[in-house]
């Protein structure tokens, strides 16, 4: 609601007059009540994702997109799969992979995904990216189908996340579900919500820590299908959006008996 009186007012009379309030976050409850000034009836419930369309063993796929993407077997992909815009950082992410470049021991490159960009922002990043001298390291790459996603998740090697603040991604379910490494900063509102088996947490605002990571992480690591299955089993568990779908049906059904 930001700093608006009349917006405040408005989410401060929904969640007073909810008979539920469901978030996407467990540190969204807290943050509820706290406009509420009260407790309410809350449950964290996240949309989720299709674990089956999501997964491992898309080794084809992988080698497909790679070789439109003109990036060999050998090379190692980061990508950003988050919105292209501020919030999210990317242009500290460039500069963080320009920086770990001496340091690799392989050839690397950075995508990043431009739907739903911010085309000043995309600009900026695009200039940046001219001025580092790293035009053939960088992809831009244009809207994908729905369907092609999960060849993305195969394609990357590391899944860079870096926002100013977020609430639950969806990014971390599909990469944890494609058995995908995920490179983030470790906001608060991330703690304990699902397991980071697949995750290498760096500071939550350094972007030369994001550096190091970088460094640590491709220097040390090669690809395999078969890492990462108890982060896979954890979103299947606890995030599939079959989950997602029973529980919402069944709130529907208590609160209309209730009615």
């Amino acid at each position: 609601t930001g700093a608006d009186p009349t917006a405040r007012a408005f989410a401060i009379e929904a969640l007073s007059g909810a008979s539920l309030t469901i978030v996407d976050a467990p540190g969204m409850i807290a943050r509820c009540e706290m406009l509420a000034g009260r407790p309410i009836p809350a449950e964290m419930l996240h949309l989720g994702v299709d674990t089956n369309h999501f997964r491992g063993g898309l080794g084809p796929e992988r080698l497909a997109l790679r070789g439109r993407l003109g990036i060999s077997e050998d090379d190692i992909l980061f990508s950003s799969m988050r919105a292209l815009n501020p919030t999210y950082n990317q242009d500290l992410i460039l500069n963080a992979f320009v920086r770990s470049l001496v340091k690799l021991k392989r050839k690397a490159y950075l995508l990043f995904k431009t739907y739903n960009a911010d085309p000043d922002y995309l600009r900026m990043l695009q200039q940046q990216t001219r001025e580092y001298g790293v035009t053939e390291r960088v992809r831009f790459v244009n809207e994908m189908p729905y369907s092609e996603l999960p060849s993305l998740y195969a394609a990357t090697d590391f899944v860079i996340n870096f926002p100013r603040r977020d609430s639950l991604p969806v990014t971390f379910l599909e990469a944890a579900a494609s058995q995908r490494e995920v490179i983030s900063n470790k906001l608060e509102i991330y703690s304990g919500v699902m397991s980071d088996e697949n995750i290498t947490w760096f500071s939550a605002n350094d972007h030369l820590a994001l550096a190091d990571a970088i460094t640590e992480r491709a220097n040390g690591e090669r690809y395999s299908e078969e890492r990462f299955s108890r982060a896979r089993e954890s979103v299947i568990a606890e995030f599939s959006e079959l989950k997602y779908q029973n529980r919402i049906r069944d709130i529907y059904r208590k609160l209309a008996f209730l009615g």
